[in-house]
């Protein structure tokens, strides 16, 4: 009797080893504050927040179709909010950083209705159009920016001696986060809504998706995790003003590292960051001209490799770190009564995205 049994896989043999690879990695920086100077704890920590950033923006835009150039409003949300739960109101701080997702999640949520009803290039406009509005809004207001100067968040002294290591261990949270945030919600059904959706939406509407459902959802996800990244980028910088906050010098960031890296891959932001962290160390001594070596520089590679550094190697060898993808393994056992069963003979892969 022949019986041809399925199975389905998220990992392969290469994400397997790195697996084990990562749980090393991670326990390295976790005991990084240990044995390396202050200097380079607080580079590690603004590495970790760029790749937070960027890996959040590569869900929206990458995975969703969502090109947000507004995320600013959100690091901004998130900064402020610890800032005036903290310093104005006298929370603890553990308990201000914990409500700037929620605060930043319920701020979307509010002005998501209004945005979501325009599409393309509108879209985007509105929500730059969204982050100016709160930029002003802040910026006007003389309790979150009295004497129109920068406030030092005074609540900070609070962590003690040794809040150099925390906040880069809270960056390393919100870096390795948002990378595990991005493969949970991928390989959920809604990451699965979400692929038909980024093929084709008119057809994925046809197929039972409530596409303005999933894509709310992916958007609000985002905005709660960046509103936490933007406190931990306050806690790294000390000081806040609306200016620096709400920048689209941020969005902008994010939109390179991801187009850098890969736009549609997870990998990508990673790369991606790291790329433009070791240019930003090293070239920001150029001062305006950093940023005009940058423009080059991306105009080169977009030209060279359109689809970023891992996404063109992705395309070429098919490497994927971390698999989001679901492989059909369709192999044929034969088996004689009760007896042992032979070892499978063909196999055959299916991939869906």
């Amino acid at each position: 009797m022949t019986t041809v049994e399925h199975r389905v896989e998220l990992g392969t043999r290469t994400s397997r080893a790195l697996g084990v690879v990562s749980a090393l990695l991670i326990g390295v920086l976790v005991l990084l504050p240990f044995v390396v100077e202050r200097s380079f704890l607080v580079s590690l920590t603004e590495l970790m927040i760029l790749i937070a950033l960027g890996q959040l923006w590569n869900l929206l835009a990458g995975y969703s179709g969502i090109f947000s150039f507004g995320q600013q409003a959100y690091v901004g949300i998130g900064a402020y909010a610890t800032f005036a739960l903290a310093d104005l109101v006298g929370l603890n701080i553990w308990l201000a950083i914990a409500l700037s997702g929620v605060v930043a999640l319920v701020i979307a949520y509010s002005t998501a209705f209004l945005i979501f009803r325009l599409e393309g290039g509108y879209f985007a406009v509105a929500t730059w159009v969204v982050a100016e509005t709160f930029r002003l809004l802040v910026k006007n207001n003389d309790r979150l920016n009295p004497g129109g100067t920068p406030q030092p968040l005074r609540t900070l002294a609070s962590l003690g001696p040794d809040r150099f290591q925390i906040i880069y261990w809270l960056a390393v949270a919100v870096g390795l986060g948002s990378v595990i945030l991005t493969l949970v919600f991928l390989r959920s059904r809604w990451g699965l809504a979400l692929s038909a959706i980024r093929d084709d939406e008119e057809t994925a509407a046809a197929s039972g998706i409530d596409v303005h459902r999933v894509k709310m959802r992916v958007y609000l996800l985002v905005a709660a995790m960046t509103g936490l990244t933007g406190s931990v980028y306050l806690l790294n910088n000390v000081s806040i003003d609306p200016d620096s906050y709400f920048s689209i010098g941020l969005t902008a960031q994010m939109v390179v590292v991801v187009v850098v890296g890969g736009l549609g891959t997870v990998e990508g932001p990673i790369v991606g960051a790291l790329i433009y962290f070791l240019l930003d160390e090293n070239l920001s001594v150029l001062g305006t001209w950093w940023f005009i070596t940058l423009g080059v520089l991306l105009i080169v590679l977009l030209l060279v490799a359109p689809r970023g550094v891992w996404g063109t190697i992705q395309a070429r060898t098919g490497l994927r770190l971390f698999p989001t993808q679901r492989r059909l393994i369709v192999g044929e056992n034969r088996s004689v009564h009760d007896g042992p069963t032979d070892d499978i003979r063909s196999e055959a892969e299916w991939t869906r995205e």
